[in-house]
């Protein structure tokens, strides 16, 4: 069973931590539950969401991709609603789910114990929003 996780740590840095590129942690955001999950540092979304799915039994809309971006001290952006789901699968979200996903992952972040620094990105996927 995949457990959700509560807050951003050092140990959750440490496990997942500088996924793709130095400083990130890619998370799936399950906007039903309100729960996050992280991605493993060496699996693809496109793989990692189907477990999650069945697990959480909702449909591929409802589990938002977002990223969390560190200098490996503090966090410095977030972005919300891109990865192989919406390139490859063609999965769309709504721009309310985009945004409560975004929302969540900066709760995620500020309840947790790595600070905010200044930050670069702030941002949501509109090329993926479902029309």
């Amino acid at each position: 069973m995949i457990k959700p996780l509560e807050k951003l740590t050092k140990d959750v840095y440490m496990q997942y931590g500088d996924r793709k590129k130095p400083g990130r942690i890619s998370v799936l955001v399950d906007v039903v539950s309100e729960k996050i999950y992280a991605v493993p540092k060496y699996v693809e979304h496109i793989i990692y969401a189907p477990k999650l799915k069945k697990q959480c039994k909702i449909p591929y809309e409802k589990l938002v991709p977002a990223h969390i971006d560190t200098n490996g001290a503090e966090v410095i952006g977030v972005s919300a609603g891109y990865s192989g789901l919406e390139q490859r699968m063609g999965i769309r979200h709504s721009e309310e789910d985009l945004k409560k996903a975004k929302e969540l992952i900066w709760q995620f972040v500020n309840s947790g114990s790595i600070p905010k620094g200044k930050i670069m990105e702030d941002a949501i996927a509109t090329k993926y929003i479902k029309k």
